[in-house]
Protein backbone atom coordinates (compact mmCIF):
# COMPACT_ATOMS: atom_id res chain seq x y z
CA UNK A 1 0.00 0.00 0.00
CA UNK A 2 1.30 3.37 -0.86
CA UNK A 3 0.06 6.99 0.56
CA UNK A 4 -0.55 9.49 -2.25
CA UNK A 5 -0.75 13.39 -1.41
CA UNK A 6 -1.77 15.37 -4.50
CA UNK A 7 0.23 18.16 -4.50
CA UNK A 8 -2.21 20.11 -7.47
CA UNK A 9 -5.75 21.41 -6.70
CA UNK A 10 -8.31 19.64 -8.20
CA UNK A 11 -9.56 20.80 -11.70
CA UNK A 12 -12.49 23.48 -11.63
CA UNK A 13 -13.21 26.53 -9.70
CA UNK A 14 -15.02 25.12 -6.63
CA UNK A 15 -12.48 22.38 -5.97
CA UNK A 16 -9.84 24.20 -6.43
CA UNK A 17 -11.05 27.34 -4.18
CA UNK A 18 -11.94 24.43 -1.90
CA UNK A 19 -8.48 23.07 -2.12
CA UNK A 20 -6.88 26.01 -1.57
CA UNK A 21 -8.58 26.52 1.67
CA UNK A 22 -7.38 23.28 2.44
CA UNK A 23 -3.73 24.37 2.39
CA UNK A 24 -4.31 27.61 3.88
CA UNK A 25 -6.14 25.77 6.90
CA UNK A 26 -3.57 22.68 7.30
CA UNK A 27 -0.85 24.85 6.91
CA UNK A 28 0.25 21.99 4.11
CA UNK A 29 1.37 21.36 0.76
CA UNK A 30 -1.46 18.60 0.27
CA UNK A 31 -4.75 19.33 -0.37
CA UNK A 32 -5.64 16.08 -0.97
CA UNK A 33 -4.60 12.68 0.03
CA UNK A 34 -5.52 9.20 -1.25
CA UNK A 35 -4.53 5.37 -0.91
CA UNK A 36 -2.56 3.50 -3.51
CA UNK A 37 -3.54 -0.08 -3.21
CA UNK A 38 -1.94 -1.68 -7.13
CA UNK A 39 -2.95 1.21 -9.63
CA UNK A 40 -6.46 1.83 -7.49
CA UNK A 41 -6.64 5.13 -5.74
CA UNK A 42 -8.88 5.07 -2.80
CA UNK A 43 -9.96 8.35 -2.05
CA UNK A 44 -12.81 10.56 -0.87
CA UNK A 45 -15.19 13.05 -3.69
CA UNK A 46 -18.13 14.82 -2.36
CA UNK A 47 -19.99 11.47 -2.76
CA UNK A 48 -18.28 9.51 -0.77
CA UNK A 49 -15.04 6.80 -0.28
CA UNK A 50 -14.63 6.31 -4.22
CA UNK A 51 -12.11 3.63 -6.22
CA UNK A 52 -10.78 4.99 -9.42
CA UNK A 53 -7.62 4.65 -11.40
CA UNK A 54 -4.63 5.88 -10.49
CA UNK A 55 -4.07 8.14 -13.74
CA UNK A 56 -2.29 11.04 -13.12
CA UNK A 57 0.66 10.09 -11.06
CA UNK A 58 2.66 13.25 -11.63
CA UNK A 59 0.05 15.72 -9.70
CA UNK A 60 0.66 13.74 -6.57
CA UNK A 61 3.73 12.68 -3.91
CA UNK A 62 3.64 8.95 -3.56
CA UNK A 63 4.85 7.13 -0.44
CA UNK A 64 5.05 3.48 0.23
CA UNK A 65 4.24 2.30 3.55
CA UNK A 66 4.79 -0.48 5.81
CA UNK A 67 1.29 -1.65 5.39
CA UNK A 68 -0.03 -4.67 3.00
CA UNK A 69 -2.04 -3.98 0.01
CA UNK A 70 -3.93 -7.22 1.30
CA UNK A 71 -4.51 -5.23 5.08
CA UNK A 72 -4.91 -2.35 3.41
CA UNK A 73 -8.02 -3.59 1.26
CA UNK A 74 -9.68 -5.24 4.03
CA UNK A 75 -9.60 -2.47 6.28
CA UNK A 76 -10.98 -0.14 3.20
CA UNK A 77 -13.22 -2.24 1.64
CA UNK A 78 -16.14 -2.13 4.76
CA UNK A 79 -16.13 1.15 4.29
CA UNK A 80 -16.64 2.05 0.07
CA UNK A 81 -18.94 4.20 -0.01
CA UNK A 82 -19.04 5.76 2.69
CA UNK A 83 -20.13 9.56 2.74
CA UNK A 84 -18.04 12.51 3.00
CA UNK A 85 -17.65 13.91 6.29
CA UNK A 86 -17.22 17.62 6.12
CA UNK A 87 -18.09 18.00 9.75
CA UNK A 88 -15.12 16.48 11.14
CA UNK A 89 -12.47 19.38 9.21
CA UNK A 90 -14.49 21.75 12.07
CA UNK A 91 -11.92 20.35 14.66
CA UNK A 92 -9.09 22.07 12.76
CA UNK A 93 -11.13 25.44 13.19
CA UNK A 94 -13.48 24.93 16.38
CA UNK A 95 -11.53 23.95 19.43
CA UNK A 96 -13.96 21.65 19.97
CA UNK A 97 -14.26 17.67 19.04
CA UNK A 98 -15.86 16.88 16.26
CA UNK A 99 -15.50 13.73 14.84
CA UNK A 100 -18.11 11.45 12.30
CA UNK A 101 -17.91 7.90 12.59
CA UNK A 102 -20.32 7.85 9.75
CA UNK A 103 -18.21 9.58 7.61
CA UNK A 104 -14.74 10.07 6.68
CA UNK A 105 -12.78 12.90 4.86
CA UNK A 106 -9.56 12.40 2.73
CA UNK A 107 -7.07 12.36 5.59
CA UNK A 108 -9.16 10.07 7.34
CA UNK A 109 -8.55 7.38 4.32
CA UNK A 110 -5.70 7.56 5.29
CA UNK A 111 -5.45 6.70 9.04
CA UNK A 112 -7.86 4.00 8.53
CA UNK A 113 -5.69 2.64 5.98
CA UNK A 114 -2.94 2.65 8.02
CA UNK A 115 -4.10 1.88 11.43
CA UNK A 116 -7.30 -0.14 10.89
CA UNK A 117 -8.76 2.74 13.08
CA UNK A 118 -11.74 4.97 12.67
CA UNK A 119 -9.72 8.28 13.76
CA UNK A 120 -11.36 10.09 16.96
CA UNK A 121 -9.05 13.31 16.28
CA UNK A 122 -8.23 15.13 13.39
CA UNK A 123 -6.19 13.65 10.89
CA UNK A 124 -3.69 15.85 8.67
CA UNK A 125 -0.87 15.10 6.31
CA UNK A 126 1.25 15.91 8.95
CA UNK A 127 -0.41 13.14 11.78
CA UNK A 128 -0.78 10.28 8.53
CA UNK A 129 3.29 10.74 7.81
CA UNK A 130 3.96 10.43 11.55
CA UNK A 131 2.12 7.67 11.86
CA UNK A 132 4.32 6.18 8.96
CA UNK A 133 7.52 7.18 10.77
CA UNK A 134 6.30 5.51 14.27
CA UNK A 135 5.81 2.54 11.90
CA UNK A 136 8.48 2.22 10.04
CA UNK A 137 10.81 2.88 13.16
CA UNK A 138 8.52 0.35 14.86
CA UNK A 139 9.72 -2.23 12.14
CA UNK A 140 13.45 -1.03 11.92
CA UNK A 141 13.58 -1.70 15.80
CA UNK A 142 12.38 -4.85 15.92
CA UNK A 143 15.02 -6.11 12.86
CA UNK A 144 17.46 -4.56 15.41
CA UNK A 145 16.54 -6.71 18.00
CA UNK A 146 15.99 -9.74 15.96
CA UNK A 147 19.54 -8.75 14.43
CA UNK A 148 21.30 -8.61 17.84
CA UNK A 149 19.36 -11.80 19.11
CA UNK A 150 21.21 -13.93 15.75
CA UNK A 151 24.36 -12.43 16.37
CA UNK A 152 27.27 -14.87 16.26
CA UNK A 153 28.50 -16.12 19.58
CA UNK A 154 31.60 -18.25 21.27
CA UNK A 155 34.33 -18.06 18.86
CA UNK A 156 32.30 -17.33 15.99
CA UNK A 157 30.05 -20.07 15.67
CA UNK A 158 26.23 -19.39 15.17
CA UNK A 159 25.12 -20.28 18.91
CA UNK A 160 20.87 -21.20 18.12
CA UNK A 161 20.66 -21.27 21.97
CA UNK A 162 21.21 -17.85 22.57
CA UNK A 163 18.46 -15.99 23.57
CA UNK A 164 19.83 -12.41 25.13
CA UNK A 165 19.62 -9.46 22.95
CA UNK A 166 23.58 -9.41 22.55
CA UNK A 167 25.76 -12.52 23.57
CA UNK A 168 28.55 -12.99 26.17
CA UNK A 169 31.74 -13.16 24.29
CA UNK A 170 33.33 -16.54 23.93
CA UNK A 171 36.51 -16.48 26.85
CA UNK A 172 39.67 -15.20 25.43
CA UNK A 173 43.17 -16.65 26.27
CA UNK A 174 45.19 -13.19 27.32
CA UNK A 175 48.17 -14.80 28.89
CA UNK A 176 50.41 -13.57 26.03
CA UNK A 177 49.16 -10.07 26.09
CA UNK A 178 51.14 -7.25 27.54
CA UNK A 179 51.65 -3.47 27.16
CA UNK A 180 54.29 -2.54 24.51
CA UNK A 181 56.86 0.13 25.30
CA UNK A 182 55.02 2.95 24.17
CA UNK A 183 56.85 6.48 23.08
CA UNK A 184 55.66 9.85 21.86
CA UNK A 185 57.30 11.48 18.61
CA UNK A 186 56.88 14.67 17.19
CA UNK A 187 58.55 17.01 19.70
CA UNK A 188 54.64 16.81 21.87
CA UNK A 189 54.85 15.30 25.47
CA UNK A 190 51.02 15.48 25.24
CA UNK A 191 51.31 16.75 29.04
CA UNK A 192 53.92 13.45 30.04
CA UNK A 193 56.16 14.72 32.70
CA UNK A 194 60.07 13.05 32.94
Amino acid sequence: MKIAFRKTNAPGLLPGLFNSYTRWSLKTDYPHGGVLIGDQLWHTTRHGLAVEPFSDPQNWDVFESKVTDEKALERLSKFLHIRYDPVSLLGFKIPLKFTDSKGLYCFEVLWLALTGENPSKPISPDTVMAEMLRQQNAQSNSARNTSERNFVCHGGCPNPACTESTCVAAKRDLSNFGLANLRFYGGSDLGYKR
